[in-house]
């Protein structure tokens, strides 16, 4: 974990929340300025682990044109990178995002799954620019099941806070999913 935020340019003492961005159904509206959003309502948060925490951002390969001019200078401890996992050393990069990452968030991916194999929460925030993407997907009802479900769900920023600070306390209801 030490030598994977030095690489990227984090504290490793902090947190790291990993956004994993969709591929999105044509048409979508542009992820970037919700996840632009997101980090603001982070950075603007009283707890210091969330104002504080590393984050790194993995745009879908398909949707890399959308990243080139977002400028996430002055957000802090912020990375923008990742490559299509196809080959060894993309893919070794797509695992330690996801396994050394605190929570891993979207908007629906299939990096939802891959973050539950290696027992990381999954976390979502339904939005109504993106409710075509997220209920239009039969997957996605199966991930968001209040019973059985590995999503956890909230309807703004503020219920999200609330969920990843239960994370990074250690809540075992969290863990369970």
């Amino acid at each position: 974990r030490d030598e994977f935020c030095t690489a990227i340019g984090f504290d490793p003492a902090r947190p790291i929340l990993l956004y994993v961005c969709s591929v999105l159904s044509r048409p979508a509206p542009p992820e970037a300025p919700f996840v632009l959003d997101w980090i603001r309502s982070l950075r603007e948060s009283d707890d210091p682990r969330l104002a504080q925490a590393n984050i790194l951002i993995r745009p879908h390969p398909e949707r890399l044109g959308e990243w080139q001019n977002v400028d996430v200078s002055g957000l802090g401890r912020v990375a923008v990178r990742g490559r299509n996992p196809i080959d060894p050393d993309a893919k070794r990069e797509y695992f330690d995002s996801i396994f050394f990452s605190d929570a891993v968030v979207g908007i629906i991916t299939s990096a939802f799954i891959e973050a539950a194999v290696v027992g990381r929460p999954s976390l979502t925030i339904e939005t109504a620019a993106f409710t075509e993407h997220q209920e239009g997907a039969p997957h996605y009802h199966y991930l968001r099941d209040a019973a059985a479900g590995l999503l956890m769900v909230a309807s703004d920023f503020a219920d999200h806070q609330a969920q990843l600070r239960a994370i990074l306390d250690g809540d075992p209801t969290a863990a369970a999913r």
